[in-house]
This record gives structure tokens, sequence and C-alpha cells, in this order.
């Protein structure tokens, strides 16, 4: 099959290997550079209408769309999200040949202001504030494709090149973290996994849910995992960081209801591989 993926970043081109064997893969982005092999480069701006339609006309089977805005704003959030849905859509109505499945990226940022502590995939949305809203109406725009389309919502990705966290606790922040905020998340290299997981069901003809929670088996609260890490780390949390927002825990049912395997069910695995693997400068 064919399979082409709209904002190829770090999770589009980890997805090559898994995949690229079997399927002939594409990476959409303006800086076609930064598309590896095996994926084929396609240079496009996926906001420009016609340049999509020109590259939907490709007679693709499968679509994987992960956006990253510009900036971390509502009008980004807007513009990437809700734009870039419109714009993909409308290529997608227009293609002569209409790819069979659309897989599109979302984010349990989402649930931000439910009203339950424990979150899944029925737990009703409050779009309170641009962000989650800019979020919802692009999973609606492309939820009203008329082919099989797929909602993935991650929870906080992280990885080798994603340590904020990791960095935030090395060097000493946290120790205020209130104890009642939960945290959820996904190794990045289980979302790409999880990805291709999906692509080959489909190919197999499995029937996909429309929507999943990409988290793992382990929401876990701040304190836990800081002081968790700050015992590995070797390092004393004495500097103090900004409320934050007291979260929720992720329920991931439906994921491992398809048969799939985590790499990393918890922090805990994720956090150590990742420890093993960069150098940290630890004291």
């Amino acid at each position: 099959m064919k399979i082409l993926w709209l904002g190829c970043g770090d999770i589009g081109n980890r997805f090559g290997k898994y995949v690229c064997d079997s399927h002939q893969c594409f990476g959409v982005r303006r800086q076609i550079a930064n598309v590896q092999p095996p994926l084929i480069p396609i240079f496009a701006d996926i906001l420009d209408r016609e340049n999509m339609y020109s590259v939907m006309s490709n007679d693709f089977d499968i679509v994987i769309v992960t956006l990253t805005p510009d900036e971390y704003s509502p009008s980004g959030y807007w513009t990437t999200y809700f734009e870039g849905a419109s714009s993909i859509k409308y290529a997608l109505d227009n293609a002569l040949k209409k790819p069979k499945l659309v897989i599109w990226v979302s984010s349990t940022r989402v649930y931000r202001d439910a009203n339950e502590v424990t979150v899944d995939e029925s737990t009703p949305l409050v779009n309170s504030d641009e962000y989650v809203k800019a979020l919802v109406c692009a999973e609606n725009k492309i939820n009203s494709y008329d082919g099989k389309t797929v909602i993935i919502r991650f929870s906080g990705i992280y990885g080798e090149h994603r340590c904020h966290l990791l960095h935030s606790v090395l060097n000493g922040f946290g120790g205020n973290v209130s104890s009642d905020t939960w945290t959820n998340r996904i190794h990045i290299e289980d979302c790409v996994r999880f990805i291709a997981f999906l692509v080959d069901r489909y190919v197999d003809g499995s029937v996909l849910e429309n929507l999943y929670i990409g988290t793992d088996n382990v929401p876990v609260k701040q304190t836990d995992i800081r002081f968790w890490l700050a015992k590995k780390l070797n390092v004393t949390l004495d500097k103090k960081i900004e409320g934050s927002h007291k979260g929720y825990r992720l329920k991931n049912n439906l994921l491992l209801g398809t048969g799939f395997k985590l790499k990393y069910p918890s922090y805990k695995e994720g956090y150590e591989n990742i420890i093993e693997k960069i150098d940290l400068n630890l004291p």
C-alpha cells in the first residue's frame, strides 16, 4: 500500500523502520531534508489547499497526520490544527482515488477540564479554552471525511529527544509539586509502534475503533515521578515550580484491547532506558 505521512517529524521518521519493508511510504513537510529514508520526501505546505490537493492526487491508500504548531498559542493551535485539518479534508474530498484510512494524531489536552478524575474515550469533553476548542474542531473536521478515520489522542510524549521533565528534575525543580497532581505519559517509540500496529491491523482486515487514548499503563502523581527521577539521578529537588493543572488519570483499555503490547508500560522502564542512552552529566 501507499502510505502518506503529513507533518513528517520525529514520529513519522521513526515509523519508516516498522512498515516501509511492506509498504511504500512518503513523508510530507516543508523542510524535506529532514525526512529520513526509507520514507520518500515530498515538499508541501499543509495549509495550502491546492498544494495538498496536488499531493493527494498520487493515489494514497492510507494517510497519517501529525502536526506541530509553529507557536504554542491559541492562534497557533487554530492555524495549525484546524486550518491544517480543513486543508487536508479539502484534498481528501477532492481526490480522485480517496484514501481508505486516515489516522489523525491529536492530544489528551482535550480532557484538560473534564469533570472526571478518571478519563477514557467515553468521557465528555469540556471545551473550556481555545487550545481545546482548536483540537476538537480539527478532530471533528477530519471525522467528517467519508472514509475510515481514526483519532489517536496521545498523552505526554517523552523520549531521548523529549527530556523536558528529566532536565527539570536534573536542575532540582519540583520539590513543591502538589501530591494531588496527576500526569500521564507515553514513550515516543510506543507512539510509533501503536500507529504501525493499527496500520497492520487495518491492512489485515481488522475493524478499528474511531478513537483511542494513547498512554502507558501507569498514571502517576507528579510528586512520585519527580522524586523517583531525583533518586535515579542523585539530585535534590530544592527549587520551586509554578503550580500546574491537577490533571487526571487516563485509562488505555481500548489500546490494550487491540492486543498491542507496550514496550515501555510505565514511566520507570521508559526513563531508565533514556538515562542509559544519553549523557546527562550526572553528579
